[in-house]
């Protein structure tokens, strides 16, 4: 049902017509399609009748479709709004960041989700070494400088350190992230959500009064094998300055423990104190606080003007609506408003003066705010009662975990009460709607006590889905109290952002997972699943049948420095333990080491007058030939001496070639079929020895 094609775009006729095409499949003697043949019959009444059924899938609700994929395990992905890291430059004092604070890039809008301190820390040196002996690496604290640095060297060993030096760190306990961009990430896999680093580990530590004491991090770059985050929390002690090498600061030394590296890391950028802000854009939020007498409000949207201030009364009530004093105001539900400093509002109640106050409660007291559009659009209509109501909201594209719906009723005394009520909740009595965020609008899927309820937004923000992806080194402009105190870059490209799923895309997701082969059956599988195979270097993979051994020999060829490389152990255990998850149960699987063969070119070869770097031309076109280990070649592939040979009469500088013999070095690893040659099928070849005798003479 989930995969039914829609035949109802084609007639009765024509399914017909169909019908009748795949009967001699069926039976060579059947050859009478007049109606008045029984076996027409029967077949235009089953056509018929199939034709009902697909009428009764097209019809088949999306609730029903959303429910039976649910049953296989697939629920439309939700939304997310894209995270970006934002590096400050020229930050001079320290900021205290309000919640929600914005940053714009063109037309989108980034925030910070909870408030933050914002500290004039940056990284002013990388060194690593060994032994007391350091090198000076900060030049990859440049962005503009591209070259990389091997850190570790290009044989890391344990015990190498990379130090990170800073003029000053954040306070004892709090967090802070770091960014490296690595050059060798591209040749890489990446690590799936439940794979680790299985060839690196650096353990960090932080110099303070105590000396270098632990520091734990979580690195995404794992040991910088990826461009990836690194969370460091400052330790208890308090850190203190460390001289290394020419400079003196703050320092974060990481010690290699484990250096089984296949290509050794290479940093081409480190950016240090980074910022979280998510892509959305927020018109209207709820600020809960704990009873008190006064409440700080920091926040940008406020100087609009437009908020309510809620309040309970007692343990398990509805909230109340309150209102600003002015004047000589008497008894009532009121409370006063002191605006000292661009963004900081404080709100004061006095029950003593007029009445009525928030109860001792958790959250006896939210804020709804408003920008000028959503004040003006924030009713939303009346709950009626009937199944699947739905309600247009003002925007589309909304962002689920920052949207609530404010619903007013009436209690026993004919008083406005007020209850804040998030989407996708069930809960009995109580107001339950589903959000579509794409589009827009809500569901109301059991109204509750709530019939009758007026409702209105209390929170909204929208986001632009996968646009917040953004790419790397963007200059943002921040808003209120940032706006002149530094600049802003994002040292990575944003990550997460998308929309929520539609239920077509939920079945498209479905229907290619029924088709995916868990099962590796042919050659290609075999090869699909080493060189995808999560962590790993994998340049050249080739898998081979052997018939009389009833195996898959499967051929790797890892990328490396190294000229000749060869898998490690820990490779050929990671790639055995995939495939054998994988493979037939009859069948055996070998993973092969490379091996490489030279093969050796003589020959003499006639050059046209008046071509210059003749010999290097030709010497070059037989390397591209012949080098299988970094160019497209594959495992086994023949030398083929005409192909050889046709190349090089195709240069401009050749006049002919008068002979040429290719010979392998290790008759072994190679068989010759007639001037062809057949190397091993775990066989790359390279070139070795070119003997070449360059000759000219007049071609006219």
């Amino acid at each position: 049902m989930l995969n039914a094609r829609n035949k109802l775009n084609k007639t009765h006729e024509q399914m017909m017509k169909d019908v009748y095409s795949e009967i001699p499949i069926y039976s060579e003697e059947w050859t009478n399609y007049n109606p008045s043949d029984p076996g027409i019959t029967i077949l235009e009444n089953l056509m018929l009748f199939e034709l009902l059924q697909y009428e009764q899938l097209d019809e088949t609700s999306d609730k029903v479709k959303q429910k039976l994929l649910k049953m296989v395990g697939f629920e439309p992905q939700k939304g997310k709004c894209a995270r970006v890291l934002l590096e400050a430059k020229g930050l001079k004092e320290a900021v205290d960041l309000p919640a929600n604070q914005k940053f714009r890039l063109g037309d989108m809008s980034f925030e910070t989700t909870k408030e933050k301190r914002l500290d004039p820390c940056k990284l002013i040196g990388v060194y690593a070494g060994k032994n007391g002996e350091y090198k000076d690496y900060s030049y990859v604290l440049d962005a503009e400088i591209t070259i990389g640095a091997y850190v570790f060297g290009k044989t890391p060993q344990v015990g190498s350190e990379i130090y990170f030096v800073m003029n000053q760190v954040p306070e004892p306990q709090t967090e802070t992230i770091f960014y490296v961009n690595t050059a060798t990430n591209q040749l890489r896999n990446p690590l799936g959500e439940k794979d680790r680093n299985r060839f690196t580990k650096i353990e960090w530590e932080c110099f303070t009064e105590e000396g270098f004491v632990p520091i734990n991090v979580k690195d995404n770059s794992e040991g910088f094998l990826f461009d990836g985050e690194m969370r460091f929390r400052m330790p208890a002690q308090e850190a203190v300055p460390y001289e290394i090498g020419n400079i003196k600061g703050y320092v974060f030394r990481g010690r290699l423990t484990k250096a089984q590296y296949d290509m050794p890391p290479k940093l081409q950028h480190v950016s240090g104190f980074l910022l979280e802000v998510w892509q959305k854009d927020t018109q209207a939020i709820v600020y809960p606080f704990a009873k008190s007498n006064t409440i700080t409000i920091r926040s940008e949207l406020m100087e609009e003007g437009y908020y309510k201030v809620l309040c309970k009364e007692e343990k398990g009530s509805s909230y109340r609506m309150y209102e600003e004093a002015w004047g000589e105001s008497g008894q009532g539900r009121y409370f006063t408003v002191t605006h000292e400093e661009p963004g900081v509002f404080q709100i004061h109640f006095n029950k003593q003066k007029y009445g009525y106050a928030p109860a001792r409660l958790k959250q006896a007291v939210k804020v709804a705010v408003y920008n000028r559009q959503m004040m003006y659009q924030y009713y939303l209509g009346e709950v009626l009662g009937y199944d699947d109501q739905e309600i247009e909201l003002p925007k589309k594209n909304l962002v689920t975990d920052s949207f609530c719906i404010l619903a007013m009723r009436y209690d026993e005394n004919g008083e406005p009460i007020y209850d804040f009520v998030k989407p996708n909740r069930m809960q009995d009595e109580e107001l339950s709607y589903y959000l579509f965020e794409n589009e827009g609008k809500i569901r109301i899927l059991d109204a509750g006590d709530f019939i009758g309820a007026k409702l209105y937004l209390a929170s909204i923000a929208v986001s632009d889905g996968e646009d917040g992806n953004i790419r790397e080194n963007n200059w943002f402009e921040p808003t209120g109290v940032l706006a002149q105190a530094a600049t802003f870059r994002n040292p990575a490209n944003g990550t997460g952002g998308c929309f929520m799923e539609t239920l077509e895309q939920t079945r498209k997701r479905y229907v290619q997972d029924i088709y995916k082969p868990y099962t590796a059956v042919c050659g290609k599988d075999y090869e699909e699943l080493v060189q995808t195979t999560p962590g790993l270097c994998i340049h050249k993979v080739k898998a081979i049948m052997d018939y009389d051994r009833n195996c898959v020999e499967i051929a790797v060829k890892p990328h490396s420095l190294e000229r000749f490389p060869v898998l490690s152990p820990e490779y050929r255990r990671i790639l055995s333990a995939r495939v054998e998850q994988c493979r037939l149960l009859s069948t055996r699987v070998e993973i092969l080491q490379p091996v490489y063969l030279a093969i050796q070119v003589k020959g003499t070869i006639y050059v046209k007058r008046h071509y210059e770097h003749c010999k290097e031309e030709i010497e070059d076109a037989l390397r591209e030939e012949l080098d299988y280990i970094s160019g497209d070649q594959s495992f086994g592939q023949v030398v083929s001496f005409d192909r050889i040979f046709r190349k090089l009469e195709m240069l401009d500088c050749v006049s002919h070639v008068y002979d040429l013999v290719l010979t392998p070095q290790n008759g072994q690893l190679a068989t010759r079929q007639g001037a062809d040659i057949v190397p091993k099928a775990n066989c790359l070849c390279y070139p070795g020895t070119l003997s070449l005798e360059i000759l000219t003479r007049d071609t006219h």
